[in-house]
């Protein structure tokens, strides 16, 4: 039987490419009257309130579920980097507007403070066309400082970590392990500067991700196992062809291949980023042959522009922000990711732009993902007899089975529920043998435990060929299916678990 410390679970709203400025969206454009023109957090603010969401916090209707102890679902704010356009103060004073405005609110039942909003800067957040290091980066040390020192219980304040003469000391980790969540905040733009490669690229140094690594190491091997792990960065860390633009060259960070060793080293579940305005999902999980390790999977979010005139792309193409859902079982090394991507509708059907105050957000896309580390197959420790008449009779019970059930067998997939109450999520079908004498059955129905499921879920075949459910339920537990025909019944079992990570 699990125990409810075995589950993590967590939301995330992940906010990128705010760009408060001149291209700013709810901006007024031209320097126009800003009356009842809604701020960018009021806009947010009032989506999550009142938006039609596809949260998994229910679990959907018709599923049949058991209750169990309920698994504490933290919110936290995500924003991985460029928060203005020419990083002057006005643009930072809007900044520190929005992140006044999530301190104490009430965010899908959570109430949020300083402590649940990690930051990275983007390549805007400091004055690139200056030649000395602390010019650059004063105003946006400034801001963080003033963030960071808002926090309950401030975390790795290390010597120089707001000293703007040093911007890589700002790539760090925060340790919340003991509330079940690990982040590593990286600074992509250390070395952004006007004129020279890094003009366009991001970079994290080596001496950087050597220092995130000891500090990783450094935390109790169970602790660290057991919490969700997400690192945010701004620059997108790998080079996808449709992020690929012409004429910059290599415009991702430099020492990504390092960086990600190390993340993927100590079983980080999620990397978001920003930088390009487009919105896409995709999970690294490359391995070298030469390498024995178990790989952890690492889902990489990219964040569309959240606040920016400036959005790639051709018609549907609009501002975004993610809400992501993740539940992690660290004994059965499994993470399920749930990314609900909002976007902004600024027109009405007809393509006609409507007044600011009618904008609103909509669900664009979900993707559900599903990572497990993969290893090596465990050697069995069986062994091998020749067949005796004995065992003939067992051979008649198994034709006999098959037969009963007229060569139609029971099918599951099991794996995290996103409901706060449950651990795990199965989905059970029926699969016909392909044979002569397979005929389907009319009707199945589904059911386990009556102590913990008192409904049946009834399938018919009008209705679904394949006879699908769905349960929700806490602690291991047997299926039975009952399949009916017009002149016969059977019955047959599931029993329904995630594999532990000592049995891969």
């Amino acid at each position: 039987m699990l125990s409810e410390t075995e589950w993590k679970q967590l939301t995330i709203v992940h906010l990128t490419d705010l760009h408060f400025g001149a291209r700013h969206i709810f901006n007024p454009p031209g320097g126009g009257d800003p009356t009842g023109q809604p701020h960018l957090h009021e806009s947010i603010l009032k989506d999550m309130d009142e938006g039609s969401f596809a949260l998994p916090n229910e679990f959907p209707q018709g599923i049949v579920s058991a209750g169990g102890p309920v698994t504490p679902t933290r919110v936290i704010i995500a924003i991985t980097g460029d928060f203005n356009e020419r990083c002057v103060e006005p643009e930072f004073q809007q900044a520190r507007e929005l992140l006044n405005a999530l301190d104490g609110r009430i965010i899908f039942g959570s109430t949020i403070s300083f402590d649940d909003i990690f930051l990275v800067p983007g390549n805007h957040d400091l004055k690139y066309a200056e030649s000395a290091v602390d010019d650059r980066w004063s105003k946006y040390c400034i801001f963080y400082s003033d963030h960071e020192r808002k926090r309950s219980h401030p975390q790795n304040i290390q010597p120089g970590l707001f000293d703007p003469r040093y911007p890589d000391r700002l790539t760090r980790i925060i340790d919340q392990s003991s509330r079940g969540l690990i982040v590593a905040e990286i600074n992509s733009s250390a070395y952004v500067r006007k004129g020279t490669d890094d003009e366009r690229r991001g970079q994290v140094d080596q001496g950087a991700i050597s220092d995130i690594d000891t500090a990783l190491a450094l935390i109790p091997e169970r602790q660290k196992n057991d919490a969700i792990k997400i690192a945010l960065v701004h620059h997108h860390p790998v080079v996808l062809p449709v992020l690929a633009e012409e004429d910059k060259g290599y415009d991702a960070i430099l020492n990504s291949e390092l960086l990600l060793e190390v993340l993927k080293r100590h079983g980080f579940h999620l990397l978001l980023h920003g930088h390009k305005h487009s919105p896409y999902t995709f999970s690294y999980d490359a391995v070298c042959a030469w390498t024995t390790d178990r790989v952890q999977p690492l889902l990489v979010v990219a964040g569309g522009s959240v606040g920016s005139r400036e959005i790639p792309g051709g018609p549907g193409a609009t501002n975004t922000y993610n809400v992501i859902a993740i539940k992690w079982h660290a004994n059965a090394l499994q993470a399920r990711i749930h990314i609900e991507t909002r976007g902004l509708v600024t027109h009405n059907k007809l393509r006609q732009r409507l007044p600011s105050p009618q904008w609103q957000w909509e669900t664009l896309r979900l993707d559900d993902r599903l990572l497990a580390a993969s290893g090596r197959v465990a050697a069995s420790t069986s062994t091998l007899r020749e067949r005796t008449p004995f065992d003939i009779r067992y051979d008649n019970i198994r034709s006999e089975v098959i037969l009963n059930t007229r060569r139609n067998f029971p099918c599951i997939e099991v794996f995290p529920s996103l409901n706060p109450t449950q651990g795990y999520e199965a989905r059970v079908w029926i699969e016909g043998q392909p044979h002569p004498e397979y005929q389907p059955p009319v009707r199945v129905e589904w059911s386990s435990n009556p102590r913990d499921f008192r409904e049946v879920y009834v399938c018919s075949r009008e209705s679904d060929p394949e006879f699908r459910a769905r349960f929700a339920y806490y602690g291991p537990t047997l299926i039975q299916a009952r399949l009916f025909w017009e002149d016969h019944e059977a019955q047959a079992y599931i029993y329904a678990r995630i594999p532990r990570s000592d049995r891969l």
